[in-house]
């Protein structure tokens, strides 16, 4: 794979992440769009492959805006992006120094779109080949990677650094090895990451990432509600549905849902709830409607009933030590 060239063949992380990406560009090209990110566009904006899943986004959701009568659909993606930047900015607003660690960060553009400040460093977490796709095509479009110089990109922040970590493994000796201070407060973003983990190892890791955080630090994260995790499991294995083999292949990666007591979870795990809110909640207040996924109607007209509604939580969270009972 070459640096300049985001055609090429990709591998499933990397086309993972700019499915998610394409999701996003097609959203901003709506005339009032949730989020705009002008970074992502140059970086993948080329690809074939990005281009055909962009233009079937905009598709579907026209086709959507149509079928209910509402003037925006939107992704979840560019949603949960969005919510996760006003989280950030309204943190930057009370601290002039902390760090902020985006994990599974796929194509994340924050340090290049979100003014941060010198005080704040980011750090980028994901897998070999995403760090090394996502560093190539920055350096293609003359994206800021260190503090120097002049670039059509400019870091808004102190620092970037991408590190490729597995998540699952000893991990955290790697991270704090290489950059994070323990004595300044942290912002961990888990954006579409713990429901590819078992609950074993996301809880593993929310007590890791608590374990290493300053009291005042945050973390702000999505998982999948227990309904639409269990929904989508049967959902593939009852194969009652017409629907294509990525739609089956990308449920089938679903390891976990969040449990139906998330504050008591979080609390097991070393963190607070701040704030719990269902994604489509977060749409309803930025004056869109949630877009549907292929075959979620079905989905939804048989296993509501039984299982409740299915979505999406976003939760905010502060570090609390944990008590043992003794």
């Amino acid at each position: 794979m070459t640096a300049t060239d985001p055609s090429q063949k990709l591998t499933a992380v990397a086309q993972t992440a700019m499915l998610v990406a394409a999701a996003r560009l097609a959203e901003a090209r709506h005339d009032n769009p949730v989020l705009k990110d002008e970074l992502l566009e140059v970086m993948i904006g080329s690809s074939k492959e990005v281009i055909a899943a962009m233009n079937q986004c905009i598709e579907e959701t026209q086709q959507q805006e149509a079928e209910d009568g509402v003037k925006h659909v939107a992704s979840f993606t560019s949603v949960r992006m969005r919510f996760g930047d006003e989280q950030l900015l309204q943190f930057r607003a009370s601290h002039d120094t902390f760090q902020v660690i985006i994990l599974g960060a796929g194509l994340d553009t924050r340090p290049w779109r979100l003014n941060l400040g010198p005080g704040v460093n980011v750090i980028d977490i994901d897998q070999k080949d995403m760090t090394e796709f996502k560093r190539a095509r920055l350096l293609a479009v003359d994206a800021q990677l260190l503090p120097v110089g002049a670039h059509r990109f400019p870091l808004r922040c102190g620092a970037w650094k991408g590190l490729p970590l597995d998540l699952t493994g000893s991990w955290l000796p790697s991270l704090m090895q290489s950059w994070p201070s323990t004595d300044v407060p942290s912002v961990w973003v888990a954006e579409g990451l713990f429901y590819y983990m078992d609950e074993e190892a996301g809880s593993a890791l929310l007590k890791s990432m608590a374990s290493v955080s300053t009291p005042d630090s945050m973390l702000i994260m999505t998982h999948l509600n227990h309904a639409l995790f269990s929904a989508s499991q049967r959902f593939v294995a009852d194969r009652e549905f017409p629907t294509d083999e990525k739609i089956q292949s990308f449920y089938s990666t679903w390891k976990s849902g969040m449990p139906e007591d998330v504050s008591g979870h979080l609390a097991s795990c070393g963190w607070r709830v701040k704030s719990q809110q269902l994604m489509s909640d977060i749409h309803k207040e930025y004056g869109v409607t949630l877009a549907r996924w292929k075959n979620t109607t079905e989905m939804r007209r048989k296993y509501e009933p039984e299982l409740g509604t299915l979505d999406y939580w976003v939760v905010v969270a502060s570090p609390e030590p944990v008590v043992h009972e003794i």
